[in-house]
């Protein structure tokens, strides 16, 4: 049975087998990777002297047919085109004459373009036929000669047939030789060691030793002697094995009684334990009613907090209303004026037209005048468009809680635009710093809300009516980050109003419509909503920053709820 199964494993899962497998894959990758480059540079030099047979076949014709065709004489360059074509590198021959027109052909052509490349395996050489007259030449035709890589291939197949049998030999034997190298230094020596390990019993592995014969001191000695070694310390283990199980009986005697106590002692406090249940569980139904009442109080409180950020999002949306129609009244009322202006041109061209008035100068007039008519008016209506498209797309946002791709710096401008009508009232100036390119993933609507916060608050709070200033806001990138800050140089705030600032329905300037809401709206929206930080500092006669710092991208974020 020993002898079938080291045959099994001989045969399936032989080492030398694989170890041969993998040298002669690699031996062959590689003599087929020679052979291939040897062949390819035998085509190459023998296609390089077709090449120059058919440039040394020029240089002794070209005078030939040179001569045939400055004498028009048709049959003279017949009998010397065949007699090209009749050379062994030669498949056709053609004779243009200046204007390209084919005046001479013999041969199999396969190739007619204009550029010399290998189409359906036939190349060409091409040259100008010149003929001297007087002291002059002159160029009076071009000629072409075709040759074929099946020519190449003639003169280079004897070379790769060689190559091929030298490299089939040469895998053969080193395949034998490999085979004969393995079996003896590698198959047959595993081999006797399995035996040996098979025949080793183990109720006596004290003494027992595995021997094989092989060179001292190469790897299968090393597993001999390790093999060895394992065994001592087998016997070694099993007699330390014996000696602890008899600790062990002794332990388990010692521990069993210990148990006892223990357990009698754990059936006293398991009864105290139990009156301590009974005594928790009447607090915890106590705690759970007082938990049911704050959770309630809690929701109210949220409830609350919802529908003040939902009517401060539509007074936001109001004055967003407000402010483009201000703004989209200026290019509407002159598309209207342009339109009317342009009616009574129709109307003055054509009285004229009907008295047989109209002449060219006023006919040109009137296309002058409406050209420049219809430029005015299409600036305003596409200055008009442009104002309802940012509006339509900022008060989507502002109702809309949604995650897309947009470019920050237009959208900024977007939302300056709705609040110009505001800013155009004060002697303010704002000033956005932001790469054009920039483009995030994020809530638009958030951040439409959180820039109207900011400068509704700036108006109120920071400048008094006719103040002048300049507020900044300026958008960076940080790793996978954008730090949006903003910063006006108003009138500041002392450290209390700083502390409180965030806090709902705090207010310094209630009495010109501060509500105490814009910026714990902002709080919330950048700490909740989009996972961010926001911090303000605030010198009092300075100014006030505040700076913003959220994700670049916030697909894929755990938002919470507002």
């Amino acid at each position: 049975m020993s002898g079938q199964i080291y045959k099994a494993i001989k045969i399936r899962h032989s080492i030398s087998t694989k170890l041969l497998k993998i040298v002669l894959s690699i031996y062959f990758a590689v003599t087929l990777l020679v052979t291939m480059m040897h062949v390819l540079i035998e085509y190459d030099a023998a296609k390089t002297d077709v090449s120059a047979e058919l440039k040394t076949i020029q240089r002794t014709f070209e005078d030939s047919l040179a001569q045939a065709l400055w004498h028009l004489d048709k049959e003279q360059l017949s009998v010397t085109v065949a007699g090209i074509t009749e050379l062994p590198v030669i498949t056709a021959v053609k004779v243009f004459d200046l204007s390209g027109n084919l005046l001479e052909s013999h041969g199999e052509i396969q190739d007619d373009n204009d550029r010399p490349r290998l189409i359906n395996d036939a190349f060409w050489h091409e040259f100008s036929l010149r003929f001297k007259f007087g002291q002059e030449l002159q160029e009076i035709g071009k000629a072409r000669i075709y040759s074929s890589d099946r020519i190449v291939f003639d003169r280079i197949k004897l070379g790769i047939v060689i190559l091929i049998i030298n490299a089939v030999i040469k895998t053969i034997v080193l395949f034998f030789l490999i085979i004969i190298v393995f079996d003896r230094l590698l198959t047959k020596p595993l081999g006797k060691l399995a035996y040996e390990a098979e025949q080793i019993n183990p109720d006596k592995v004290q003494g027992s030793r595995i021997v094989i014969n092989t060179d001292e001191g190469n790897e299968l000695k090393v597993l001999e002697a390790a093999l060895n070694a394992m065994m001592d310390k087998i016997v070694a283990s099993l007699s330390e094995l014996d000696a602890l199980n008899k600790n062990l009986e002794l332990k388990v005697n010692q521990r069993t009684e210990s148990l006892n106590k223990v357990i009698s002692e754990l059936d006293k406090k398991q009864k105290d334990l139990k009156s301590e249940i009974v005594r928790r569980e009447e607090k915890e139904k106590a705690l759970l009613e007082s938990r049911i009442e704050v959770q309630a109080s809690l929701d109210n409180l949220k409830l609350a907090q919802n529908q003040l950020i939902e009517a401060e999002k539509m007074a936001s949306l109001g004055g967003l209303v407000a402010g483009v129609a201000h703004e989209i009244n200026t290019p509407v009322g002159l598309s209207l004026t342009g339109i009317t202006h342009f009616q009574y041109l129709v109307e003055r061209l054509e009285k004229r037209f009907k008295d047989g008035e109209l002449e060219e100068e006023h006919f040109e007039k009137f296309m002058a005048d409406t050209k420049e008519l219809a430029r005015s008016i299409h600036i305003s209506l596409q200055r008009a468009a442009d104002l309802v498209r940012s509006f339509k797309q900022v008060a989507v946002d502002q109702s809309h809680e949604t995650i897309r791709k947009f470019n920050m710096a237009e959208y900024v401008e977007e939302v300056l635009i709705s609040l110009r009508n505001r800013i155009k009232q004060t002697q303010i100036k704002v000033d956005v710093r932001c790469d054009p390119t920039l483009t995030i993933n994020g809530y638009p609507g958030i951040w439409s809300q959180i820039i109207t916060n900011l400068i509704s608050n700036s108006l109120i709070h920071a400048y008094k009516p006719g103040d002048v200033g300049t507020i900044v806001m300026d958008v960076q990138v940080k790793g996978d980050k954008i730090a949006f800050v903003y910063s006006d140089d108003g009138k500041g705030m002392d450290e209390n109003a700083r502390t409180k600032i965030f806090d709902p329905f705090f207010t310094t300037n209630r009495e010109n419509g501060g509500s105490g809401l814009g910026m714990n709206i902002i709080y919330n929206l950048v700490t909740q909503k989009m996972q961010g930080t926001i911090e303000v500092k605030s010198e009092v006669g300075i100014g006030t920053t505040f700076t913003i710092l959220v994700k670049s991208d916030m697909r894929g974020s755990t938002t919470h709820s507002r």
